[in-house]
């Protein structure tokens, strides 16, 4: 008989957006940072794609009839 495991991936383990990448595409739209602040708004957005993440798992399991 066949296991499935319950263990969830770690969401956002590996960042694929570089800080270099970021300050390019802040900069294509008339927003100049410095490698500092690309790094705290890379840190911020994916804290916020992760808490976004966790919010639709638990609706996900909140709505079983």
């Amino acid at each position: 008989m066949q296991e499935f495991s319950t263990k969830q991936p770690k969401a956002f383990y590996t960042r694929k957006v570089s800080i270099n990448t970021a300050i390019r595409i802040l900069n294509q739209n008339d927003i100049r940072v410095n490698e500092h602040q690309a790094k705290e708004i890379l840190d911020f957005l994916y804290l916020i794609a992760k808490t976004y993440n966790l919010h639709e798992d638990n609706q996900r399991f909140d709505s079983r009839p």
